[in-house]
């Protein structure tokens, strides 16, 4: 190009450069979800828990964690800069800056602080990796990668069952058959299919490709497969849901619908917290219910009641060793052994208080209605399955756990739909859209 002056100028070539970012964070995201859903270490062998399980951390996962993240980040601040600074909702930082604060009260800081760090860069990857997406890529990438997960844990079953198939010996008696896959437990195969069923029937719907049909049902037999109830059960509420928001968005009554749901849902989902945490906890505190469930949250009241505003100091009260909480607690090895709450929402407020439930929440709460509400109908496709994903991982922890807890795998593709939803609200031009 000819400026006045007669020297030519170099073109400038955004697009081919904006291209190889996103293929760069495509790669990126399918890596990731491969080495986290499989805690870097697919097939990795059951042992007996005992008391210092936990408290030493896994030096190769931290490791690589921090390289990965370093691998998201420093592409993101030379080529997307303005992104950086934006990827992390504010919401997400002042509940993390709250957990910091904790930790002063922690009995075991130094176990909590770095259980606290490894969580913040994991969801930090997951929500820069998402701002430098597509939406159609985010969801292309994620279903592709659970897909080959998938296949690879039934061929892992068939031909190596004694690592794929939970054995007689296995440290949990009542799981013995089930399949878990390449993965470490089979309700972390059930959740991960649970999630792909739903990216699968998305697809299947969009597309209407045998494929995407066939894919589905290996995800479904995955997860008949694997024996988790939970996933079985809240999977299928998930898709329901998805179908009904895509039913609603194609409905001329979709303004309607809309309003009622953002209207109502954040109401249910504040009174399920507030039953399980309140009233419905003495109820729950039967030793026999759900599998001993009750009794598990029982002795979790007992430490809400003693602590309720800032809670034990987050991530301080399971495997945190011999003079942990557990210990005080009971006498009985199992539960002093216990990984979990068998409740995301009352863990988090043994963790880090009725504060910390209320800031999470708040996160959760905003990073979901606060795109849905600014979404065009042309940019609302991917809604309804991002809606079922987010669904099915704030259901499940009623009765699991895993929110704000490091790699566990609900949680981590509940953040990544959640960036995924802040993409869509972000548009085609690139910076957030005022409303």
């Amino acid at each position: 190009m000819m400026t006045s002056t007669g020297l030519a100028l170099p073109i400038r070539r955004t697009a081919p450069a904006a291209e190889a970012v996103e293929r760069y964070f495509a790669a990126f995201l399918a890596v990731f979800l491969a080495l986290a859903l499989t805690r870097f270490s697919p097939l990795e062998p059951r042992v007996t828990a005992s008391l210092d399980v936990g408290m030493r951390g896994d030096v190769i996962k931290q490791v690589g964690y921090v390289a990965l993240f370093v691998a998201a980040l420093l592409p993101a601040i030379i080529y997307r800069p303005g992104r950086v600074m934006s990827a992390v909702p504010a919401a997400f930082l002042i509940f993390f800056a709250w957990c910091a604060v904790t930790l002063l009260w922690s009995p075991v800081p130094d176990i909590a602080m770095r259980r606290l760090t490894l969580t913040f860069i994991i969801v930090a990857t997951l929500f820069i990796v998402a701002a430098n997406l597509s939406p159609q890529r985010s969801l292309a990438i994620t279903t592709k990668t659970l897909n080959a997960l998938i296949l690879l844990s039934l061929v892992a079953c068939v031909a190596l069952p004694a690592l794929a198939i939970h054995q007689p010996g296995d440290p949990e008696k009542g799981i013995i058959g089930d399949w878990r896959g390449v993965f470490y437990h089979k309700n972390i195969f059930g959740s991960v299919a649970a999630i792909a069923v739903l990216l699968n029937l998305f697809s299947a719907l969009q597309n209407r490709r045998l494929a995407s049909w066939t894919l589905l049902t290996s995800a479904l037999f995955a997860l008949w497969m694997s024996g988790s109830k939970t996933s079985l059960g809240v999977g299928l509420l998930a898709a329901t849901i998805m179908l009904a928001v895509q039913w609603a968005h194609g409905s001329q009554y979709r303004a309607i619908w809309a309003k009622a749901a953002l209207a109502t849902a954040p109401l249910s989902i504040a009174g399920a917290v507030w039953w399980f945490t309140g009233p419905g906890i003495q109820w729950l505190s039967d030793p026999e219910l759900l599998t001993g469930r009750g009794r598990i949250w029982q002795m979790m009241a007992q430490l809400i009641a003693e602590h309720p505003l800032g809670g034990v100091g987050y991530q301080s009260v399971f495997q945190t060793g011999v003079d942990g909480v557990m210990t005080d607690l009971t006498a009985n090895p199992f539960f002093q052994t216990l990984a979990h709450a068998h409740n995301g929402y009352v863990e988090i407020a043994v963790s880090t208080g009725l504060v910390g439930l209320g800031l999470l929440l708040c996160a959760l709460i905003t990073s979901i209605f606060g795109p849905l509400r600014g979404l065009t109908a042309t940019r609302f496709v991917e809604a309804p399955v991002l809606v079922g994903i987010v669904v099915f991982a704030m259901v499940q922890a009623l009765t699991e756990s895993g929110l704000a807890d490091r790699d566990r795998p609900v949680w981590m593709l509940l953040v990544l739909a959640l960036g995924v939803l802040r993409s869509m609200e972000r548009g085609p031009a690139g910076p957030r859209q005022k409303r």
